[in-house]
């Protein structure tokens, strides 16, 4: 009983439930809007809506901070928050360099752990993470212009990004 329950394969652990239940929450949320496309308007259209942004900011403080930083201002990873790239000048390469990496430089590729929506609403939170700029890690790459249709600070929400997604596919 005890080997059994406690140390084989079927043990239940609370790291294993917290990963079931974690599951079962991003199937149920994800219900609501499909699967996603790791295009610029399905990414500009997350980035606009508070609820998916509340989620993109939660993948991204359990799998991108460690090396970002919790305010993206860069670690052992570059700063987030300046409109400096390396790989990326579109919204579109963004999500790419997030889900295949960039083994050069350290970065893994997120593409075998997380979802495409959770790939896209991450990718949508780094999006808009250069509203605030914050003193860390120096630019690196060339300084692009802020991203299109991504709301600045003090600027209302132009997008209803669940209408938006849903006029996509109809």
């Amino acid at each position: 009983y005890v080997l059994i329950l406690h140390f084989s394969i079927f043990a239940s652990n609370p790291q294993v439930r917290w990963e079931v239940a974690k599951e079962r929450y991003f199937e149920r949320l994800f219900g609501e809007i499909g699967e996603l496309e790791t295009d610029e308007p399905t990414i500009i259209a997350m980035a606009n809506d508070e609820k998916w942004m509340t989620l993109g900011s939660g993948i991204y403080t359990a799998n991108c901070a460690q090396c970002h930083g919790a305010s993206g201002s860069g670690g052992t990873g570059p700063n987030l928050t300046d409109n400096s790239w390396v790989h990326v000048r579109t919204l579109e390469e963004l999500a790419g360099v997030i889900g295949e990496g960039v083994v050069q430089r350290g970065m893994p590729a997120w593409k075998q752990r997380l979802s495409t929506n959770q790939l896209v609403l991450v990718t949508a939170y780094v999006a808009t993470m250069n509203r605030n700029p914050i003193p860390g890690n120096p630019p690196e790459g060339d300084e692009l212009p802020p991203w299109d249709l991504v709301p600045r600070a003090g600027e209302p929400d132009e997008i209803d990004a669940e209408d938006q997604v849903r006029a996509e596919r109809d």
